[in-house]
């Protein structure tokens, strides 16, 4: 079985985690690209309504999306909408003019602002001028974000998963997930995301020696579609300047690992949030793909999309 491998390289700070291929995203506060159509129901785009916030100072309200559909499913983009007395206001699609292939397999998006209170999200295809037309078999989801006065921001993923001709637990849907906020004096904290229907539970442990031999359990009965608690620990060094993990199907880490990392020690090695998702392969068959995701954190690339069997980060 292959096995995927990144060398993620952190500087002194946390935000220097690059990843996601492609052009870099627009800063998180800009606006979208959208037409300046809106309207109720299934209406098109709308440049200033709906969901996507200016920055107005405050705790906010911080979003991302990943796409984790196999096999061979479109290119995605996002819409969010806000009721109003006149209908559905939408906003986007989001990241319409930011990448060539929008958010293709695999890849997780840097975060951007949306209003808070209950707003809609729709998925559609990349390249549509407008929300009008959601992804079949995806429907809208409401995400509900009150943000009472509060000092701390709020920070999620939106994680299309699923099969795209799947049924019950392996539907094609779009997954809330809560991410930590990764602020200063954050301890360090890494969870697991099983996003493969046909690879799950899974476990995660870190890699005590030199040799990458080794395992020390961290995170268990990780299930498809739900994330693992935060786990942690002080992150010992496998070998100079690195600390590895691995992660194996639940009960099999005698066998040969699903995934095998490693990143670079810095001062950012005993702080920050950090999500390890565990993506299935795009035809359906093959080795693991995988994210390696800083999260509650801004910056334009703070996600590795790696595959098999090498991970570049580029």
């Amino acid at each position: 079985m292959q096995v995927g491998f990144v060398r993620v390289l952190l500087a002194s700070a946390l935000v220097v985690v690059s990843g996601c291929t492609g052009a870099a995203p627009s800063s998180v506060d800009a606006g979208v690209g959208a037409d300046a159509s809106t309207g109720g129901g299934a209406g098109g785009g709308s440049p200033d309504g709906g969901g996507v916030a200016p920055d107005a100072g405050g705790p906010r309200v911080m979003v991302r999306v990943g796409h984790a559909v196999a096999p061979d499913f479109l290119d995605l983009d996002v819409c969010f909408g806000a009721q109003g007395s006149a209908g559905i206001t939408w906003s986007g699609p989001v990241w319409r003019d930011d990448w060539a292939h929008g958010i293709t397999w695999g890849r997780v998006t840097s975060y951007r602002r949306i209003a808070p209170g209950p707003q809609l999200v729709r998925l559609v295809e990349h390249g549509d001028a407008d929300c009008a037309t959601p992804i079949v078999g995806l429907a809208d989801q409401t995400l509900d974000v009150p943000l009472v006065a509060s000092e701390h921001d709020a920070w999620f993923t939106l994680m299309a998963l699923g099969i795209a001709s799947g049924a019950g637990a392996d539907a094609l849907r779009i997954q809330t997930l809560v991410d930590r906020e990764s602020g200063a004096g954050t301890p360090f904290g890494l969870r697991l995301v099983a996003l493969d229907p046909a690879r799950s539970p899974i476990e995660l442990g870190s890699i005590p020696n030199a040799d990458y031999s080794g395992y020390e359990p961290r995170i268990q009965s990780a299930a498809f579609g739900a994330p693992s608690p935060y786990a942690s620990w002080t992150p010992t060094l496998p070998a100079p300047l690195y600390f590895g993990f691995k992660v194996f199907l639940q009960g099999q880490s005698a066998g040969t690992p699903l995934i095998l990392g490693d990143r670079a020690q810095s001062d950012a090695t005993s702080r920050g949030s950090w999500t390890v998702f565990a993506i299935p392969p795009r035809n359906g068959a093959g080795a693991e793909q995988w994210a390696f995701c800083s999260d509650g954190a801004e910056g334009p690339r703070l996600c590795y999309p790696c595959g098999t069997p090498a991970c570049e980060g580029k």
